[in-house]
C-alpha cells in the first residue's frame, strides 16, 4: 500500500489483500482503544485532581474551628509563605481553635480570593493584649496563590481596628 506521499508503507509490505484488510482492522481497533484509554485516563485524572478552589475549600474546612498544629498547616502552606504560617500561629495562640468561615470564593488562574469571617473566644495573648474572654469576630479578604496544591503566597486585608477594639481592655472614662 502507498501512503499519501506515494511511498510504499513498510507496515503493509509482503501482505496480500486479505492480510492488509486484517491489518487495517487491527490498526483501527488499536487506534480506537488507545483513544478510549486516553479518554478514561484523562477523565480519571480530572476526577482525582482538585481545582484550586476545591483545595482552598478543603484547607478552610481543615482549619475551621479546630486546633491548627504545625503538621496540619504544613500540609497546605509551603515554606515559601512563612508569613501566613506566622499569622495562623499568632491567631491560634490568642483565639484557640478560631473559626475561619469563607463567605465568598473567587478563582482566577492560580489565585483564589476568599472573603471570610473569623472569630472565637479571646483566651490567649494576642498582639500584646491580655486575654479578655470576649467573643471576637473579624471580617476580611485574603488572596491565596496556589502551586502544586500548596499555598505559596498570600495577600490579606482585614478589619484590624475592629479586632483591636474587641480584644482591648475597656477604656476608662476620664473624669
Amino acid at each position: 500500500m502507498e501512503n499519501l506521499n506515494g511511498r510504499l508503507d513498510w507496515r503493509f509490505q509482503k501482505c496480500d489483500a486479505t492480510d492488509a484488510a486484517n491489518v487495517l482492522k487491527v490498526r483501527f481497533l488499536q487506534f480506537f482503544f488507545d483513544g478510549f484509554a486516553y479518554f478514561c485516563l484523562k477523565l480519571k485524572r480530572n476526577s482525582i485532581m482538585k481545582t484550586n478552589k476545591e483545595f482552598i475549600v478543603e484547607y478552610c474546612e481543615a482549619l475551621n474551628g479546630k486546633p491548627k498544629p504545625t503538621e496540619l498547616i504544613n500540609c497546605y502552606i509551603s515554606d515559601a509563605d512563612a508569613e501566613l504560617k506566622g499569622h495562623i500561629m499568632i491567631f491560634e495562640a490568642g483565639i484557640p481553635c478560631y473559626d475561619f468561615i469563607p463567605e465568598d470564593i473567587i478563582t482566577e488562574g492560580n489565585k483564589v480570593m476568599v472573603r471570610f469571617t473569623a472569630g472565637g473566644k479571646h483566651t490567649g495573648d494576642l498582639f500584646g493584649c491580655a486575654p479578655t474572654g470576649n467573643d471576637v469576630k473579624v471580617s476580611g479578604i485574603i488572596v491565596y496563590e496556589v502551586a502544586d496544591y500548596l499555598i505559596v503566597n498570600h495577600w490579606m486585608e482585614m478589619d484590624s481596628v475592629g479586632l483591636m477594639q474587641q480584644i482591648s481592655a475597656p477604656k476608662t472614662q476620664l473624669a
